[in-house]
Order: C-alpha cells, then structure tokens, then sequence
C-alpha cells in the first residue's frame, strides 16, 4: 500500500482515469474492428431512430407548437412529461425542429458537464470539517477527478443514447443539483429550494422522492411551500392538460417496453421469468424485483435518519435516491443512465477522502468497486454477454455500494484529520 496521501490520491485517481479509458475504448473504438474481416464496421451501440432526436420531437418541440398555437399540448402528440415541460420548452419554438434539435443536444453536453462538476462540488463542501483543510480537494484533487468522470460520461452509452433520442432527463438533474445546492449553501432558502425540486419532479416525475430531503431538513414548514409550487407547476396550463398528463401518464406506467435496454425493475421482472420460463423453473415475482431496491434504499435512510440532519448526510440521502429513480419507474431506457453521473461523482469524492486520509485498504476496495461499476454500467449491452445485458443488477450493485461505503466512512470530525500530502 502507498505510504504518503499523495501516493494514495495518484493510485485512487489512476482507478478512476482507468475506468474512463475503458468506457471509451468499449464504445468509441472496439465496435468498429470488433470483426477484423468485414474491415471498419459502423458502431452499433443501440437501436437507432430516423430521424435523430425521436424523443424530442414528438416530446418536446411538436407539444411547444401545439402550444404557441394556443392548443392543448397532450392532444395528438407525443407528450408524456408534466405540463411544465411544455412551458418550459417553449423558447425553442423560436428555431425549426433541426436546428431546434441541435441547440437541445449542445445544452444536453452542457448540463452534462456542469452536473459533474456541481456533483464534485457539493460533495466537497460536506465534508466532515469542511471549512478546514482536507485531504483531498486541498490536494487538487477535484480537477483530475472532474475531468476523468466528464471524459467517462460523455463517453458513455448512455449518454451517446440520451443524445441520440434527445431526451431530457439531464435537465431534472440539473434542476435537483441546483436545489441540493442551495438546500447546503442557502439553507433558509426554502422556497427556492422547493422551487428547484418542484422543477425537476414536473419534467419527469421520479425526482419527486426528494421532497423527502426538504422535510429532513426543514420539516412541516416545507409542506406549505411544496404543496403550493407544485400544484401551480401542474396546473400551469390550466386543468385540462394536467388531467391529461395524469391519464397519458397511467398509460406509459401500466405498458413499459420491455427490452435488455430498459433497466426498470418491471422489464427486468419480465425479462427474467422469461429467461427462467424457457428453461423450466419458477417464476420470480415482479414485487421481489420492485422490493430490493426499495428496501436497500430504505436502509439507508434509516441510517441517515439515525444519525440526524447534516449536510454529508443530505449529500449521501440525495445520492442514495438516484438509482432509486432509474429502478422504480416502469419505463427507465438506458439513456436515463445519465443520472448515476450524479452519485458515482459524490460517492467518489467521499472514498477519495476517506482514503487519502486514513490510508486503509477497505475505502481502495469501495473505490475499485465503484470504477468496476461504472465500466458496466457505461459500456452497450451488445458489448457484454446476454445475460449481462441489462442493467438493473448493476444499479442494484450502485445501491449497495452506496450503503455498505455508508456504513464505513466517517461522517464525523475524525473523517477531517488531514495528512501531510507532500510526500
């Protein structure tokens, strides 16, 4: 084991730029020499649509017309995000739809990049003992951490997917980030921070278990808030598009598609009894497959909740919730596995300090795991064998990882004793 703090970082780091490489080479490089007789092959990563940017258009820029025209958005299109979404697409109704899409993708890189960095960010300013010096982001650590998980994200898959549809599930990150933020830097800033949250839950309507931070935090007086935004948000173009979204939504819950590149526990449920059927054994029940996630996550807020409001452990809480968000929804296609940018980039800079700091081999260990992870999770599932393919097993993993580092890390002011790195 390497006996200086700075030692330690460049091993810790060099885990994480290693597992960028990997990511990149799996899909960037190795699909097109995968089959040295048929010479250069096209990358298959996912199955493409004509023309690019099919979430968009029917999801995001027809809606918007429907709505410059003075028409209700949810009839004859493809909507299916909350009302507000609407209102706040409208602005590319200024472009056509090409060039519309083009402006939807560099804002998708953006929100990428600056989710990352925002991720990094507040970790950091959680730290146990934050306001003196630590061990890692006194080291510079942030910039190669940074750059290696950017370089890592938008080399992903899933990422390569999100852009290829035009999806937006980006932007309710951004939005989530953007509350946690203020909910640590800004914290009698309720409102905001209700707004900020609010935001991300009627573009897509998972972040809505982040509410959950607003009540840790600020308790009933955040009822007021959260029940007075939202039902402005959802009744922002009036009643009958709300009523609408609520009955398309129904809808998409009761029929996901089910296919190795939606990782929802309910296509995964599906996806495993047929695997079992055909070889004769026993059906597994959906709600097993709905139950773990839950139960891990619960797990963890019962630890977060014992332990009592701080800002590490409304960090750890908003991380712990993420994967919650990919596995409970009915329909969670691999693009929305650029959420996990989110936590992966928190849980990184805890262990990172952790270990700097104390040296030991278990937060090396949780780090190992964590890059391992993000190799699977990052890489298409025609990289892998079939029954690799899908991704639940591996957010699954995310979840535990995230728990079992939980329950080792320091979350008090021992966790701020801080080496000398210049050795």
């Amino acid at each position: 084991m390497p006996a200086s703090a700075r030692q330690r970082l460049v091993l810790a780091l060099a885990f994480v730029a290693a597992s960028a490489l990997v990511v990149w080479y799996a899909n960037q490089v190795f699909p097109h020499v995968r089959d040295l007789t048929q010479g250069w092959n096209q990358v298959y990563l996912f199955p493409m649509m004509s023309p690019v940017g099919a979430d968009f258009r029917p999801g995001v820029y027809f809606p918007g017309s429907l709505l410059a025209m003075g028409k209700d958005p949810y009839v004859g299109s493809g909507l299916w995000y909350p009302p507000f979404s609407a209102l706040l697409f409208l602005p590319y109704q200024i472009l056509d739809a090409d060039p519309a899409y083009s402006a939807h993708v560099l804002l998708l890189v953006l929100l990428t990049i600056a989710s990352v960095g925002c991720s990094i960010r507040i970790a950091e300013s959680a730290l146990p003992n934050s306001e003196s010096s630590r061990g890692t982001t006194d080291s510079g650590v942030s910039i190669p951490l940074f750059l290696s998980l950017t370089f890592l994200t938008i080399s992903s898959y899933g990422f390569l997917f999100n852009v290829e549809r035009g999806n937006i599930d980006i932007y309710p990150l951004a939005f989530s980030l953007a509350g946690l933020w203020i909910l640590i830097r800004k914290p009698r800033g309720l409102w905001l921070q209700v707004l900020c949250f609010s935001a991300a839950a009627h573009l897509k309507v998972y972040p809505a278990v982040l509410f959950l931070l607003l009540l840790w935090r600020h308790g009933r007086k955040s009822l007021v808030p959260i029940v007075v935004i939202n039902a402005a948000f959802l009744l922002c173009l009036g009643p009958g598009p709300a009523q609408h979204f609520i009955e398309t939504l129904s809808g998409v819950a009761a029929s996901p598609g089910v296919w190795v590149g939606n990782h929802s526990a309910a296509s995964f449920a599906q996806m495993l009894n047929g695997f079992i059927g055909e070889r004769g054994g026993p059906a597994i029940p959906s709600v097993i497959l709905y139950g773990l996630p839950l139960m891990i996550w619960l797990a963890t807020v019962w630890v977060l909740l014992r332990r009592k409001y701080s800002e590490f452990g409304a960090v750890w809480l908003f991380a712990s919730s993420v994967p919650l968000m990919n596995l409970i929804p009915s329909t969670s296609h691999d693009y929305k596995l650029v959420l996990l940018s989110a936590p992966f980039a928190m849980l990184l800079v805890f262990l990172l300090e952790h270990y700097v700091v104390s040296g030991q081999r278990l937060p090396l260990a949780q780090i190992a795991v964590a890059c391992v992870l993000l190799v699977f999770l990052s890489v298409s599932y025609v990289m892998l064998p079939s029954v690799l393919g899908n991704k639940y097993p591996f957010i699954i993993g995310t979840q535990a990882l995230l728990l079992w580092s939980l329950l080792t890390v320091p979350s008090g002011t021992e966790a701020g004793l801080v080496p000398d790195l210049g050795g």
